[in-house]
């Protein structure tokens, strides 16, 4: 009985891979994930950035302020951005798009 079972799952699971490997995505579509991946990329290269910021005693120089923390806000939000918009930062969007691209 056991046999039979395990041949059932296994071909229950391979006719699912196949029809989802040969499945495309339309170019609006892929265009659209790519981004999304971006995006995810980019808020968590913001986190870590907010992260190591804490780590750090305040800026002597000029002293703490609601618009320092403000434009260091907006600066981390840009940086963050173009290194997502990267070929090769971290990874993260490559290895997102790989997975999702196969469920949608």
């Amino acid at each position: 009985m056991t046999g039979k079972i395990d041949l059932v799952r296994q071909n229950l699971f391979s006719s699912d891979a196949e029809a989802i490997q040969g499945k495309k995505l339309d170019p609006k579509e892929d265009q659209e994930l790519k981004e999304a991946c971006e995006g995810f990329e980019a808020i968590f290269l913001k986190k870590i950035m907010e992260s190591m910021r804490d780590t750090l005693e305040g800026d002597a120089l000029f002293g703490e302020s609601n618009s320092s923390s403000i434009y260091t806000s907006m600066y981390d939000q840009y940086l963050t951005d173009e290194l997502s918009k990267a070929n090769q930062t971290t990874g993260l969007k490559n290895f997102l798009y790989n997975q999702l691209k196969n469920t949608i």
